[in-house]
Formats: C-alpha cells, structure tokens, sequence
C-alpha cells in the first residue's frame, strides 16, 4: 500500500532529513499514490532541498516544477 510506504518514508525523513535517497523515494511515491496540488509539491520539495542543498536531482526537482521545460521555449 503507498499510503503506508509514505507513511514509513515519512517516519525515516524525520531522522535522516539529509538523505536524498529517502526523499527522492517519498516524491516518486508520493507523486504516484495521489492527487496532489502543485502547492503540496512544492512544499515538500523546499523542505527536501532546504536539508540536502548540494543534491542536485532534489535541486533538478525543484526548478522543474517552477520553470517546466516547454518545447516552446526552445522554438527558434
């Protein structure tokens, strides 16, 4: 069940905040399981980046979701 893989994901985030491991498992599962806002992404994202700011897939992450790559943007 995901809600019960969250929930134990969320229970080891909170003693190894600094494992981007751990978060990059709990956003993929996270993203799967349910229906989120992009506000409760970001959410969780700003606190995965503020704990492991040298990670850079949590960083990748978390530019993605503010400035998405459009194909437009690469329009000559």
């Amino acid at each position: 069940n995901r809600k019960k893989a969250l929930a134990v994901l969320a229970r080891g985030l909170e003693k190894y905040r600094d494992d981007a491991s751990l978060w990059m498992l709990y956003l993929t599962i996270y993203q799967s399981a349910s229906k989120y806002t992009s506000t409760e992404l970001h959410g969780i994202l700003r606190s995965a980046v503020t704990y492991n700011p040298l990670s850079f897939q949590l960083c990748e992450s978390y530019i993605s979701l503010h400035n998405p790559l459009k194909p437009e943007n690469f329009e000559e």
